[in-house]
Order: C-alpha cells, then sequence, then structure tokens
C-alpha cells in the first residue's frame, strides 16, 4: 500500500511542474493500454477460480447490493471531481 501511496505522491509531484497537454495523446495511450491489461489480468484471475460461480451464489444479495453501491458512488465522486477540477483550469 505504501508503495502506491509513493508513486501516486511521485506522479503527481511530477505532474505539477508539466506544462499542460505535455505527452498528452502517448500519455491517454499508455492509460488506456495499462487500463485494458489490468482489466485482462483481472479476468484471468476470476476465469482460473473454479469455484467462482458457487462462491458468487454463497454471497448472496447483501454483495451485490455493495458492491452497486460502490459503484454508484465511485461514479458520482468521479463526476464531482471531474465537474471540480475542470473548472479551475478555465
Amino acid at each position: 500500500m505504501l508503495n502506491l501511496v509513493i508513486a501516486l505522491t511521485v506522479g503527481v509531484a511530477v505532474g505539477f511542474f508539466m506544462p499542460s497537454g505535455f505527452m498528452s495523446k502517448p500519455k491517454s495511450l499508455i492509460f488506456y493500454t495499462a487500463l485494458l491489461g489490468l482489466l485482462f489480468f483481472m479476468g484471468v484471475n476470476l476465469g482460473r477460480d473454479p469455484e467462482l460461480l458457487s462462491k458468487l451464489a454463497h454471497f448472496g444479495i447483501i454483495s451485490l447490493v455493495m458492491s452497486f453501491t460502490v459503484v454508484v458512488f465511485s461514479v458520482i465522486s468521479v463526476v464531482v471531481l471531474v465537474k471540480l477540477f475542470s473548472g479551475q483550469k478555465q
């Protein structure tokens, strides 16, 4: 966990000193490729678990409600943060 915090902190520090629009297209491509890779390997890990379906049925409706709540509030948070930070640049 500390490695993630350090990587995020270094990224924020580096991004603070770079001009806006610096490597925007390659950065978007790298981000998109990394996201696809992350989702791919998450799918591989899920697919390797032979008891996945029985585990999902065992977790029940509470896990479904919790995951739906996390997704909804994550989307709301992203929308609020994008509106907050996009308003400061203009």
